[in-house]
């Protein structure tokens, strides 16, 4: 999935003309990309991303459907932390979202080896997304 979605965004036209909208929304309507119908696109690939990982969280370890299975451990919160301190980069947010996924992990057993709570984890990922935001109200000045 990975290398079909950095395929699509380097290479194909799509990609190209979603970067483009991203930096100036009007400039690519001036130039001919009729924006509902790539707002319905990429609202439809989204949506098939997100049906892939409830697949595979459904067929991948228990068998069966689980209310909360997406909510509890936070793959929201997780997901659009990583999208934000990889700021649009397919291989970032890859490497963003391991790098949430260790700290959380480490929290875990931060937690069960020396009882620190889990939730020095989540101040950590706080003060990650702080700072990210506070770099990117820096650069507008």
């Amino acid at each position: 999935m990975i290398a079909a979605v950095v395929f699509t965004d380097r290479r194909g036209a799509a990609g190209y003309e979603l970067r483009l909208r991203g930096l100036n929304p009007r400039f690519v309507a001036y130039g001919g990309v009729d924006l509902g119908r790539q707002t319905v696109r990429t609202l439809f690939a989204s949506g098939a991303v997100a049906g892939l990982v409830g697949a595979m969280l459904v067929l991948g370890d228990q068998f069966r459907f689980t209310d909360h299975a997406l909510l509890s451990p936070a793959y929201t919160w997780s997901g659009l932390m990583a999208a934000l301190l990889a700021m649009g980069e397919p291989i970032g947010a890859v490497c963003a979202g391991l790098f949430f996924a260790a700290l959380q992990t480490g929290g875990f057993g931060m937690e069960r080896a020396t009882e620190v709570p889990r939730v020095l984890t989540l101040v950590l990922q706080a003060v990650i997304i702080l700072l990210l935001a506070m770099r990117h109200g820096l650069r507008r000045r």
